[in-house]
């Protein structure tokens, strides 16, 4: 499942499909969510989205808009995004970021 999790790691953004991860892996679509969910501990969907978070904290930290991570990392808006940050993370974005220096 290695392939696997690289291809969702390169296509972070990206709404990957069991098809795309299939044809990476050269597997049924059903043995790559049984295979990758027993080797991660995660069905492929959640580590992609789980991935995404991650990369949004980063780049919350740096300093980017919420909005603009939230396009950046293919979310639909930042609403959708700021649900499944909460979701994970346990905190919105914008407590996650912490009062804006200058402000």
């Amino acid at each position: 499942m290695k392939q696997a999790r690289e291809f969702l790691d390169a296509h972070l953004a990206a709404s990957v499909t069991l098809d795309q991860l299939a044809a990476v892996t050269g597997v049924s679509k059903e043995h790559v969510v049984r295979s990758f969910t027993a080797d991660v501990g995660l069905a492929p969907h959640s580590y992609q989205l789980n991935a995404r978070i991650e990369q949004a904290k980063q780049s919350l930290l740096a300093g980017s808009a919420i909005s603009d991570v939230a396009l950046a990392l293919g979310f639909h808006d930042q609403s959708h995004f700021a649900r499944h940050f909460r979701r994970i993370v346990g905190i919105p974005p914008g407590r996650f970021m912490g009062p804006r220096r200058g402000a």
